[in-house]
């Protein structure tokens, strides 16, 4: 088990240009996933959005800032199972100050560099100082 040499807040403010999930479907409700390192956050879900907006903030202590990406995953709520709509994989940069980034969602797994509808808006602050949050 390594120590963590650096820590990071994320807040997930808002995802804008989403598209239904598919043509039957009605509005999506959705809800933001911020996954770090194994660990994860969900946001809450927004009903009948196409803009969410979450102002839903995490942190996260990380042991290899080198080999890790923050992940923002957008899924839509559903009854039976949820449906993904994308994700931002955003490289660590331990900058020591606040940066406010918009990135476009992309697919995953074989189909990660197909890019998705809409976007997502994070504000990101990765301290090597552990007591700086």
């Amino acid at each position: 088990c390594r120590t963590p040499v650096c820590v990071i807040s994320v807040t997930v403010k808002s995802a804008g240009g989403l598209q239904k999930t598919s043509r039957l479907s009605m509005t999506p409700d959705p809800f933001a996933l911020i996954k770090c390192e194994g660990r994860k956050v969900k946001t809450s879900v927004q009903k009948d959005s196409l803009n969410p907006q979450w102002n839903t903030g995490a942190l996260f202590f990380v042991r290899r800032p080198q080999k890790t990406r923050l992940i923002i995953q957008v899924w839509d709520s559903n009854w039976f199972w949820d449906a993904f709509m994308g994700q931002a994989k955003i490289p660590i940069d331990i900058n020591n100050r606040a940066v406010t980034e918009t990135h476009q969602l992309m697919g995953r797994r074989r189909n990660h560099q197909e890019k998705m509808a809409g976007a997502v808006t994070v504000e990101v602050k990765c301290y090597q100082d552990l007591l700086a949050i």
